[in-house]
């Protein structure tokens, strides 16, 4: 766990990976205050995301937790932040996870507003140039070497005992050189059945081609990952 600088910017408590000046702590301020895009398109989730140039570092994704269903009528963005916000615990689990060699997004930092419940963001490098595993399977581009790579950094998972709890390709990533990032690890735990954890990931994973009828071929991806070796 690498430490964190801390920062409280008017009324926002922040954690990053490196100290933030006045101007970056406002470039985030302002686009917490901003109304982000919401995600479009099958499976590209409930949060809602936000592309700011920062000072120094470049492009950054600004995810904003949502609730979605019913529930987000009575309460849309705001959580219990403890014993830690949901941003913090994604930040936490995206440094585990590049630590054990996931190609996921550079966490950046994480902020809260409110002291117990409130609202909260995750501040990631921003993935250029990019599209959804599935958009990628739809326009007949899921070649052998993809699926491998993907299969590959799902083998990762199990083999670490960590359980995304989400994985299907919506939450697969792939850059302009079709190279994979797998996102979303908000809800991620450690699982010691290492048999039950293939089992999930290939339900849940079939579950989603199934519901929304998205393209067979991307099956091979987690026929590749379960296979025993």
């Amino acid at each position: 766990m690498s430490a964190l600088h801390r920062h409280a910017y008017h009324g926002i408590r922040l954690g990053a990976c490196q100290s933030l000046t006045a101007r970056q702590l406002q470039q985030l301020q302002e686009a917490f205050d901003h109304r982000p895009v919401q995600a479009q398109g099958v499976l590209a989730g409930r949060q809602s995301v936000a592309i700011v140039e920062l000072e120094d570092i470049g492009p950054v994704a600004v995810k904003q937790f949502a609730r979605g269903g019913m529930l987000r009528h009575l309460n849309r963005n705001r959580y219990v932040h403890w014993p830690r916000s949901r941003s913090e615990r994604e930040f936490r689990w995206l440094e585990a996870v590049r630590r054990v060699g996931i190609a996921a997004p550079r966490p950046i930092a994480f902020a809260v507003r409110g002291r117990v419940i409130g609202q909260c963001w995750l501040v990631m490098k921003a993935l250029a140039e990019h599209r959804s595993l599935i958009q990628a399977a739809r326009q007949g581009r899921l070649d052998d070497t993809v699926c491998a790579q993907v299969a590959g950094q799902i083998r990762i998972l199990m083999a670490h005992g960590i359980w995304h709890r989400d994985l299907h390709p919506g939450n697969v990533l792939l850059d302009k050189q079709n190279n994979p990032r797998i996102i979303d690890f908000d809800k991620a735990c450690y699982a010691n059945n290492r048999r039950l954890l293939k089992r999930r990931y290939r339900k849940r994973w079939n579950r989603a081609i199934v519901k929304h009828n998205l393209p067979g071929e991307l099956t091979r991806i987690m026929t590749l990952a379960s296979a025993d070796p």
